[in-house]
């Protein structure tokens, strides 16, 4: 996943990442939270959920300083991003915004 991650962002779909650390409280709270994102979703939508200690290079080309990291990207570019614990209609909003 790590080596292909640049790859998956160049879609043309809209690509969903968490960033995340171990023992984080607020991203344990995102992960069900995305899984409803991605049932209501499906496929207009990738959610990937990775440890920030996972992806170094990727991490400081976005200038990711904290967990959860929520970026968002379509065709290379990054559209959207949040450092913080949103509503499943929050994220459901930002997205449909997008597509």
């Amino acid at each position: 996943m790590k080596k292909d991650l640049f790859q998956i962002i160049k879609s043309e779909d809209v690509v969903l990442i968490e960033l995340v650390n171990a023992n984080c409280e607020p991203c344990a709270m995102n992960e069900p939270i995305l899984q409803q994102v991605k049932n209501t979703l499906g496929k207009r939508v990738e959610i990937i959920i990775l440890a920030i200690d996972e992806v170094p290079e990727f991490v400081k080309l976005y200038h990711i300083e904290t967990a959860p990291t929520i970026v968002c990207f379509q065709n290379s570019q990054l559209i959207w991003r949040s450092s913080e614990v949103l509503s499943k209609q929050q994220i459901l909003q930002k997205i449909v915004d997008i597509v």
